[in-house]
This record gives structure tokens, sequence and C-alpha cells, in this order.
């Protein structure tokens, strides 16, 4: 696996989404965050990721309804879901 891998943390919680980003960050991977649907689209939208790390239970829409909107500007985007 790359270390260069562009990850995005996905979770309404910030304390659990920073949590997790420290932890690939600690280990050389490159993550950011986003705390919403709105903002997970917006960051697909501007910029590249190899994988989507995203709870599946949020407020508005859950992981499955997220998958599909990111699909649509990264079809090949991997997303893995997490849960509480």
């Amino acid at each position: 696996m790359s270390q260069n891998l562009q990850m995005l943390i996905v979770d309404d919680d910030p304390g659990m989404a920073r949590t997790v980003r420290d932890i690939f960050r600690a280990k050389g991977y490159e993550a950011e965050v986003a705390y919403s649907w709105r903002e997970t689209v917006a960051e697909v939208g501007k910029r590249r990721f190899d994988c989507i790390l995203s709870e599946i239970e949020m407020p508005e829409i859950g992981g499955v309804e997220l998958h599909r909107l990111v699909k649509e500007t990264q079809p090949k985007l991997c997303v893995v879901f997490m849960t509480a």
C-alpha cells in the first residue's frame, strides 16, 4: 500500500473524525476530514481521493446515500464504512 494514499475521513462527530485522521497521519498517510455529506461532496469535487472512510449513521443522509453521491464525481473511489 502506498504511503501517499489520499484519504477522506467522514464523521459527524468532530472528535472521532480528527482522531481517525491523526492515526492515519501518524502512519504516514495523507488524510483530511469532513463532518457532513455536504462537506464530503465539496471535497470530492475539489480533489482526488483514493479512499473515503465514512461513518454509516449520520444526520440527514447516511453513508450508503453518501456513497452514491460521491460515485457521481469519482466513480472508482473506494468507500469504506465504519460504525460505532
